[in-house]
């Protein structure tokens, strides 16, 4: 009777390890690798392939931005105001952000795509490190086509109310909010492609 009394604790005890590890696995791989994936296919829109309905849907009849600061990356003061006459997108983002990550490449894409046509995609780091950590990062993500802009001190995080990473901002070629969108989203794909035409052309 005392050697049942005894195994049977241990195996109570040896199923509930198994349970709590089988939960902590199932818990790791629904946030590292479920949630993030989840997230991404909402934000291409309905169906998943139509990133550009979301933009089109945070539509705003926006100000004119100004007094918005930040710096490029020779330490030079840049104000929003230095990119009228182009269409803007105005993107915040960290390298400690894993949607912001994802977002760079398309980003860079993105400007490939229509920068001769006048569009400035304008990538401003929020990190509080030095510019020569975001030039690493740049060179190990062979991001060619983005220009290196830094907001180490928050002073455009500020003047835009940042709430949370990433944010983007499109604006006119007037400084005029355009809309804004909170999140991850496909930049590079051929409907936002279309959409930011429109504006380009005037619409």
């Amino acid at each position: 009777m005392t050697v049942t009394r005894t195994r049977r604790p241990r195996a109570l005890s040896l199923a509930l390890g198994v349970i709590i590890l089988i939960g902590f696995a199932v818990a790791s791989v629904t946030v590292l690798w479920v949630m993030p994936r989840l997230s991404e296919q909402a934000a291409r829109g309905p169906g998943g392939d139509d990133p550009a309905a979301i933009l089109e849907a945070a539509r705003v009849a926006g100000p004119v931005i100004e007094g918005a600061t930040f710096r490029d990356g020779m330490g030079r003061t840049v104000s929003l105001t230095d990119f009228r006459g182009q269409v803007v997108v105005l993107n915040l983002w960290a390298t400690w952000c894993g949607p912001c990550l994802r977002e760079m490449p398309l980003l860079d894409r993105l400007q490939e795509a229509l920068g001769a046509e006048g569009l400035a995609v304008v990538a401003v780091s929020t990190d509080r490190g030095p510019v020569s950590d975001l030039r690493t990062f740049f060179q190990s993500q062979r991001l060619r086509h983005l220009p290196l802009y830094h907001d180490r001190a928050g002073d455009l995080a500020r003047a835009l109310r940042l709430e949370g990473l990433p944010t983007t901002h499109v604006l006119d070629r007037d400084g005029r909010l355009l809309a804004t969108h909170k999140g991850y989203l496909a930049w590079d794909h051929p409907s936002v492609i279309a959409w930011l035409r429109g504006h380009l052309a005037g619409g």
